[in-house]
Formats: structure tokens, sequence, C-alpha cells
């Protein structure tokens, strides 16, 4: 008995094993068609949205087309606009540095004829400078020359007074014999 138990144990431990298994083996073969299914289900949405896109799309670019060709005169107006005030800008600017060179040109050369009489104006200047400095050195350097004479001749005076007195007072010596240069011969 106790191998019939065992084996009637053995027996019901392998067909609930099978059972599990073919229990186990429906709810994966009824989990896979669900997970196909929604799968399924899923990738008719996607694909429902990606019509509906493609057709927004659709519209969108057939209503941009419709709205550039409707813009279009405005948008070559306002293109033509931005090309005229270019052209405009572009001409006054022209126009205001052909002025500015016109004038420049015109102070070029009126300085250009000043430039002559002020540099003469200068140099007359500067030459009635250089006689007044040169007739001022001049008359210093003939001051000098005239003190230098008067000097020479004070001192070619005194040498001379210095050796008349100087000789007088020697040949009263001389003639004395005593150097009193009195001249008198006395005393």
């Amino acid at each position: 008995m106790a191998r019939e138990k065992s084996s009637t144990e053995e027996l019901f431990t392998k067909g609930f094993g099978v059972a599990v298994a073919v229990g186990a083996l429906a709810v994966g073969v009824a989990a896979a068609v669900f997970n196909q299914e929604r799968a399924r289900q899923i990738r008719a949405d996607v694909q429902t949205q990606l019509d509906e896109l493609g057709r927004r799309v659709d519209d969108l670019t057939s209503q941009a087309t419709r709205v550039m060709e409707e813009k279009r005169p405005d948008i070559e107006n306002t293109i033509a606009k931005g090309k005229q005030a270019v052209v405009d800008g572009l001409e006054k600017a022209r126009s205001a540095v052909e002025q500015s060179a016109d004038k420049a040109q015109e102070y070029v050369q009126k300085t250009a004829k000043d430039v002559p009489d002020q540099a003469e104006q200068a140099g007359d200047a500067m030459k009635d400078a250089a006689d007044t400095v040169g007739d001022n050195v001049s008359g210093a350097v003939d001051d000098v020359q005239m003190a230098a004479d008067d000097v020479r001749m004070s001192a070619e005076d005194a040498v001379d007074s210095i050796d008349t007195n100087a000789g007088a007072e020697t040949r009263d010596l001389n003639l004395n014999g005593n150097g009193t240069g009195s001249g008198s011969g006395e005393y």
C-alpha cells in the first residue's frame, strides 16, 4: 500500500504538474493573443493618427500655398519698396558724399590759394624780425666795439701816464741821486 500510495501520489503530482503546465500554457496563449490584439489595436491607432496627420499636413500645405499666392503681391510690393528704399538711401548717401567732397575740394583750393599769401606774410614778418634783430645785434656790436675802444684808449692813456710819471721820477732820481723826484735839485 505504501507503494500504491506513493504511486497515486506520484500520479497525482504528475497530473497536477501537467494541469498547471497546461493552465500556464493556456494563460500564456491567452496573454499572447491578448498582446497580439492589443498590438494590432495600437498599430491601427497609430496608422489612423498618421493618416490624420498626413491629411492635416496636406491641408496646411495647400492653405499655406493659397495664403502665399494671396500675399504674393503684398510680398513683392514690400520687396520692391525695400529695394527702392535702399536705392534712395544709397542715392542720398552718394549725394551727401559728393557734396562733402565738393566742399572739401573748395576748402583745399581756398586754403591752397591762401597758403602762399600767408607764407609770404609770414616770410615778410620773419625778414622784418630778422632785420630788427640784426640791427639790434649790429648796434650792440658797435656799442661793445666803442666801449672796447674807450677801454683801450683809457688803458693806453694810463700806460702812457705811468710811463711818463715813471720816466720823470727815474730822471729825477738819476739827476739828483736821492730819488725824491721833485726836480728842484734841493734837499
